[in-house]
């Protein structure tokens, strides 16, 4: 994909920009000139591959001048990148233009769980409030936070409170809720709360292996088992029909009557239908074993254990697959 870079100026470099914009808002000449600027420069960015400052120029396009099509570019080249944490910062801002872009937000919404996937999701609060909280020493607001995974210090304080310092081990695809406590002077220090929950949608490589061969290979081994049986039991019946048959067509007499003749077709007729039958319900259940039955569809074995952290725990999640 290449942009289209802009190279007019004044009003015609702002109305290219913000043609697509789904509400119109007062504008000066400074202000379309430096956000086409911006459009611009993400455009020759994105066109020499350097898509994670390629979509910091757009969202520069965005901050200067509201639009959709500034938005849409962040997006594109934001997901071009390995940078997850970019990624869900472009994408929640197109979720948040729901009611100008519907479109734009849909998009947000799918490059997000895609991002989600690679990071932790920590729901960050404190009590007793008003109290402020730091992540990595940088002041934040209580709220979903994306982070990589790994190890990350996040604390609270209130005034007159003894700050709750809190060492935190992340996973991917993984949710925490940390709620943490700030102390004051002399009273009973009161451990954070840190829960976890990962949520189905966040599988591992294995797991999704999994998941794919139960999309292509839908039936339990039941199935063949049950088809191969009525194929046995349809076999059975041929055979006995059969003999039934020649002995009824053996037993005719000669001149015979029409009767006995319509009675030997009609067995004739019921040994090939259940001689057809055992074809076609054989030819299914071996091409069912073959295409459709997952054989190795057994249930992962998980557990779960608890890690001691300092003024709090931590629930890992391990398996064998």
């Amino acid at each position: 994909m290449t942009f289209v870079r802009f190279i007019a100026t004044g009003a015609l470099s702002g109305a290219i920009l913000l043609a697509g914009n789904a509400a119109a808002q007062p504008t000066t000449k400074a202000q379309r000139d430096q956000a086409a600027a911006a459009y611009d420069e993400g455009a020759t960015l994105f066109d020499r591959a350097q898509y994670a400052a390629a979509a910091v120029a757009f969202l520069r396009a965005d901050d200067t001048l509201t639009s959709s099509d500034a938005v849409s570019s962040a997006l594109v080249s934001a997901r071009k990148t390995n940078d997850h944490l970019l990624i869900i910062k472009v994408a929640e801002r197109a979720i948040a233009r729901e009611t100008l872009d519907p479109k734009l937000s849909a998009q947000g919404r799918q490059a997000l769980i895609d991002a989600a996937r690679h990071l932790a999701q920590v729901d960050l609060s404190c009590e007793p409030e008003p109290c402020s909280i730091a992540l990595d020493q940088v002041e934040v607001k209580p709220g979903t936070h994306y982070l990589l995974p790994g190890t990350h210090a996040a604390s609270a304080s209130a005034p007159g409170f003894t700050p709750d310092d809190e060492r935190l081990r992340l996973d991917a695809s993984v949710t925490y809720r940390v709620v943490l406590h700030p102390v004051r002077p002399g009273s009973a220090m009161r451990p954070s709360e840190i829960a976890t929950s990962q949520p189905p949608a966040a599988a591992t490589p294995a797991a999704n292996a999994r998941a794919d061969r139960a999309k292509t290979k839908p039936l339990p081994p039941a199935a063949f088992y049950t088809g191969a049986a009525v194929t046995a039991v349809l076999a059975a019946l041929t055979v006995w029909s059969g003999i039934d048959t020649l002995a009824a067509k053996s037993d005719l007499p000669d001149p015979a009557p029409q009767s006995d003749i319509d009675d030997v077709k009609g067995k004739i007729l019921r040994s090939n239908l259940l001689f057809g039958g055992t074809l076609i319900t054989g030819a299914l259940t071996t091409y069912a074993g073959f295409a459709l039955v997952n054989w190795k569809g057994a249930a992962s074995q998980k557990h779960g254990t608890l890690e001691a952290m300092p003024r709090g725990a931590m629930l890992n999640f391990a398996g064998t697959f």
